[in-house]
Order: C-alpha cells, then sequence, then structure tokens
C-alpha cells in the first residue's frame, strides 16, 4: 500500500539519520565497532538532554563567517517517528559548493550513538581507512573522514559533509589516473653504512609523510563541527530542565464507522514543526496483525491529522510533534474504535 499523503514541503529524509530500524536487533561489524570504540572520549551513559535551537535560522548564525558571510540555509529532508526527529540541511554561500548538517534528534543517548554506529555501518571497505578520531573532541564520540564530521553529543548525532565539490577518497593513498597505467615501483636503493654523513642513525624510523592540505575540511567543516558542538553544550540540560514539544489533543479518543475518513487534531500546534507525521504502526487491541485506520494525511499547520477508518476493531494512534526550535519529538496518543 502507497505511503500517506504528506502535507509537509520538504521529504523525508534519508533512514541513515534514523540509525538501525527498532526493535530489530543490529549487529555492528567489527571493524565499524572498533573505530567507535576508538573515537570515544567521553561518558556514553550521559543522560543529558538539549534544549539548542536548531532551526534553519540558528544554523545560519552559526555558519556565518565560516561557511560565508552571509550563509542562506535550506531544508532538504526530514524524517520523523516518536523517538526521533532528524533533519538534513544545506548551506548556500560557500565558493566550493554547498554544505550540509544532518541533525538527528533522538529520545535517548544510546539511540543517537546507534545512529553513529549506523552510520559507520555503511562505509564500503575497511572504514579504519576512511574515517580517523578527530584531533579536537566533539561530544562523547566524534570521527572525521576527509569531506566530513561527525559526532555525538548526548541525544543528539550531528554530521557536517561537504557536497557537489568532494568526491571522498581514503586519506593518503592517491589512486592512479583513469585509462592511464600506474607508474612502476623505484628500484630498491643500496644499503646505508651507519654513520655515513646525512644519514640517520641505523634502526631509526622516518618520520610520516605530512598530510595533503585539505581547506575544506579544515576551513570549513571542522570549525563548523566546534561551532555547533560549542553551541550543544552550551544549551544542555538536566532531563527535567527539557523543553518539551506539545502534545495535548483536542480529543483523546475516537469512535466512527468503517469506511469513512476522520480526523483528530492537536489542542495547540503552536511552536510545532511543520512536519507532523504518524507513527507508522497503528497498534490494535482487537487484532495485534490488524491495521484498522490508516493515515490519510500528515498533520496539517492547524495540528489535524486525517485518517481512513479500515477495519472493524480498536487501537491506538501516535501523532508524531516535534518542537520547531529544538526539533526535542513526543507523541500524541489517540485511542479509536471503528465500529
Amino acid at each position: 500500500m502507497a505511503g500517506p499523503k504528506s502535507t509537509s514541503p520538504v521529504p523525508e529524509a534519508s533512514p541513515s539519520l534514523a540509525g538501525p530500524s527498532s526493535p530489530a536487533p543490529f549487529s555492528l561489524p567489527k571493524a565499524a565497532s572498533a573505530a567507535f570504540t576508538a573515537a570515544v572520549t567521553g561518558n556514553l551513559a550521559s543522560t543529558t538532554k538539549s534544549n539548542a535551537p536548531l532551526d534553519p535560522a540558528s544554523i545560519a548564525t552559526l555558519a556565518t563567517g565560516i561557511v560565508a558571510p552571509k550563509p542562506a540555509v535550506t531544508t532538504v529532508s526530514v524524517s520523523a517517528r516518536s523517538t526521533y526527529f532528524a533533519v538534513r540541511y544545506s548551506i548556500a554561500g560557500a565558493a566550493s559548493g554547498p554544505i550540509d548538517v544532518e541533525i538527528s534528534h533522538q529520545t535517548q543517548a544510546a539511540d543517537a550513538q546507534d545512529v553513529l554506529k549506523y552510520y559507520l555501518a555503511m562505509f564500503d571497505g575497511d572504514v579504519a581507512v576512511f574515517t580517523k578520531k578527530t584531533a579536537k573532541p566533539l561530544g562523547q564520540v566524534s570521527l572525521q573522514t576527509d569531506g566530513s564530521v561527525f559526532w555525538v553529543r548526548d541525544c543528539l548525532f550531528v554530521k557536517v559533509n561537504a557536497t557537489d565539490h568532494y568526491v571522498p577518497k581514503p586519506s593518503g593513498t592517491p589512486l592512479p589516473p583513469i585509462n592511464e597505467p600506474a607508474k612502476p615501483a623505484s628500484p630498491p636503493k643500496p644499503p646505508v653504512t651507519p654513520g655515513t654523513p646525512g644519514t640517520k642513525p641505523a634502526g631509526s624510523t622516518p618520520a610520516p609523510p605530512a598530510p595533503a592540505p585539505n581547506p575544506i575540511l579544515d576551513n570549513i567543516l571542522l570549525p563548523l563541527a566546534a561551532a555547533i558542538d560549542a553551541h550543544l553544550a552550551k544549551f544542555a540540560v538536566a532531563p527535567a530542565a527539557q523543553l518539551k514539544p506539545n502534545t495535548a489533543v483536542k480529543a483523546a479518543a475516537y469512535k466512527g464507522p468503517r469506511g469513512k475518513e476522520f480526523t483528530v487534531a492537536l489542542a495547540d500546534p503552536n511552536g510545532a514543526h511543520s512536519f507532523k507525521p504518524v507513527e507508522p504502526v497503528v497498534t490494535s487491541t482487537s487484532n495485534a496483525a490488524a491495521r484498522i485506520v490508516v493515515p490519510a494525511t500528515n498533520g496539517s499547520s492547524a495540528g489535524a491529522y486525517t485518517f481512513l477508518a479500515r477495519k472493524v476493531g480498536k487501537g491506538t494512534v501516535k501523532l508524531i510533534v516535534a518542537r520547531s526550535d529544538t526539533l526535542a519529538v513526543g507523541a500524541a496518543e489517540v485511542s479509536i474504535e471503528i465500529v
């Protein structure tokens, strides 16, 4: 069956921001697990929440002077469930091309960490070749590639990356040009007699080559990541102090006939994000396998969600609501009975 018609102006985001499907178990490859563990610098058991504004205007302010003097931020995609709200922004203005910022605001820190692990597991090849721990720690765990920086702070996963102007490759391993043969290996050098003037002492290890300059990473991605992480740290709060979305509904129950559309609504949609989806699974108390109702639309700007009564039965629907400023997510529940 086709998905619900969306009233949101932006499409749903890539599933990578959501992490592994829940509640199915997620098996992390050993290489990805090792890369994650090696990059940990903070307390993974953190219960701290976030009140950091993460709307387009706030991201533009953080990017000012780093990406461009006057960066323009647009929302590219959005994805949400009752346990997370994820967005991908595109920042225009950099001479080298657009910069993406992806944010997944989870309800639990462990889930944000799973998003990062899931992202590492998506690398094609040896993840250790493509990633390394950031020189300056960000949040509790942070890594970088030649064209991206990604980390977890408390319940948030964040990734900043270059887009059109960058093609990822393993650091320090340039490939030969296409359609041109690789250069033959240099002949072996004769052994050096210890003590010869101008030579290093026997047994000394040569210094590793200096990394090639990467102005996009060094001048844009890493500074932008540091600015965003400092912003998150500034607005970190205890769980009891976290600003939550208003999930109150006009009516907590609905009863109606099969085959008809019906609407349930939030009591006050002010301050809610424009993207208001419905939890995909509608629980049913009479038949766990039955989808007694299906969503016809996402929530409107007025906070109204429309459903089609498909089968007779009782159940509960979850209306996903997030704050437009912090992206903190919640869910309103409405009991339904189709007769």
